[in-house]
């Protein structure tokens, strides 16, 4: 992942390109049918990288740094407190300080690190990202590792991960949420649109107002509210006091605990309802048939 809009792209610089000499006639004197022919050497290009960054090593965003974009080959460090009205590129990792803010997006071949009470205004494309407590990204968050969430954070963007995701408690989504492995969603987490993962855990008083898309299987505690349909291909299990506002479905079994809500059909392999259980649609086995 190179920075796609820094004012130096990578490119390739060939050196050592001169003299290129060419088979001459030396010697020829009054009439002699004698030769000489002189060789010269063709110098063999090297070719060598440019550094995308301004910066060879690591870089401290402080009250004496000037530009627009922060740009190390290092890792790259905004110091607490401060509000750096610019964006980030970073070859080894990000460190944002407490109470720091980022105007800008933020991209790095290595980590980020947002801390407690931290901003960032703009997207942020890392390895693995963890947004501390009470932290705010504006844009959505792309990590090629763990993405993790902390308390009461916020991201207002897509949140994604191409491995797991962590979302501790109070945290807020705005977007859409994935994983590509197994997602925990903990105690009064909100997800405003679509929770999608291999496999997730929903801690008790969440609230995902999009319904859920599993490929493998959902567990979910007491007291969770899903806004859509929910889908775990290879098993559902809905803790009591869950209120689902569309269907239930899965390829496998299906468990729903005591006095929950599902306003919608319910389906699957087998089908277990809880005491006082309210079904709005219709229930179906697929292996009873």
């Amino acid at each position: 992942m190179v920075p796609s809009d820094h004012s130096q792209s990578r490119r390739k610089v060939l050196a050592g390109i001169a003299g290129l000499g060419a088979a001459g006639l030396a010697g020829c004197t009054g009439g002699s049918d004698e030769e000489a022919q002189t060789d010269t050497a063709t110098p063999t290009p090297t070719e060598t990288e440019e550094s995308p960054y301004d910066v060879d090593g690591d870089l401290t965003v402080d009250g004496d740094f000037t530009g627009e974009v922060a740009s190390a080959s290092g890792v790259v460090t905004v110091a607490s407190g401060v509000e750096f009205d610019g964006a980030i590129d970073s070859g080894e990792g990000v460190a944002v300080e407490e109470d720091a803010v980022v105007t800008g997006r933020v991209q790095t071949f290595g980590d980020a690190t947002f801390a407690a009470g931290s901003t960032v205004g703009g997207t942020v494309e890392a390895q693995n990202v963890t947004v501390g407590d009470e932290a705010h990204v504006k844009g959505g968050i792309t990590a090629n590792g763990t993405l993790t969430v902390g308390k009461a954070a916020r991201v207002d963007g897509t949140a994604s991960s191409s491995k797991n995701l962590v979302a501790k408690t109070d945290a807020v989504f705005n977007d859409f949420v994935g994983a590509g492995l197994e997602a925990q969603i903990g105690e009064g987490v909100t997800v405003a649109q679509t929770l999608s993962a291999d496999s997730a855990t929903v801690a008790s008083g969440a609230t995902l107002e999009g319904g859920a898309l599993i490929t493998e299987q959902l567990t979910s505690k007491a007291d969770v509210v899903f806004g859509s349909n929910v889908t775990g291909n290879g098993g559902v299990e809905l803790g009591s006091g869950n209120e689902v506002q569309g269907d239930v479905s899965s390829k496998g079994a299906v468990v729903i605990g005591a006095n929950s809500l599902v306003t919608g059909d319910v389906s699957g392999e087998t089908v277990e309802l809880g005491s006082d259980v309210t079904v709005e649609g219709e229930v179906s086995e697929s292996g009873s048939q």
